[in-house]
């Protein structure tokens, strides 16, 4: 809870990424809403920021959740031309090498990063970023209140696991 305080946005930022959150019959999730609308907010107060989306296809899903997302902010009036996707991810750790290769590539100069996640992930998130070498800012959407319980102990075994992932070089 305390990460995301440290760390938060100035609204001066080159680009902002919005992680996925899963798809429900292949479109947005309310988490994952939560999410883009808070990424939307972002946006408007420092529209000289790309946005990237960033989220992979699961086995079960016609889309990517990079492909929804981006659907869902263009249909909320974002052009498409400032949106990049990310859509080869299947969790945190990728979401990170994968966007960071595509951000160094994109800027080929030092960049600065906002990242949108759910308050419960930011911790892990920030984590992750700092492990591939991406410095960001955080910026938290929020959770619907009855996913709360069940979301933070999700992310607290998963948090586990990663810390045990990285301890044995596993990741």
């Amino acid at each position: 809870l305390v990460y995301p305080a440290a760390h938060g946005v100035r609204y001066d930022e080159d680009a902002v990424v919005i992680l996925g959150a899963g798809l429900k019959e292949n479109g947005v999730t309310p988490q994952l809403a939560e999410r883009l609308d808070t990424g939307i907010e972002y946006y408007k107060r420092n529209p000289d920021a790309v946005i990237v989306v960033s989220g992979g296809k699961g086995s079960d899903e016609r889309l990517s959740e990079a492909e929804a997302m981006e659907e869902y902010l263009v249909s909320r009036g974002i052009p498409q031309s400032v949106i990049i996707k990310e859509d080869r991810s299947v969790s945190t750790y990728t979401n990170f090498c994968n966007v960071k290769q595509i951000l160094d590539s994109y800027f080929e100069r030092e960049y600065k990063v906002a990242v949108v996640t759910s308050r419960y992930h930011m911790l892990r998130a920030g984590v992750t970023a700092k492990y591939v070498g991406l410095d960001i800012n955080c910026l938290c959407a929020g959770t619907p209140p009855l996913e709360i319980p069940l979301r933070y102990l999700r992310e607290f075994f998963a948090l586990i696991a990663y810390l045990f992932c990285m301890l044995f070089g596993i990741l």
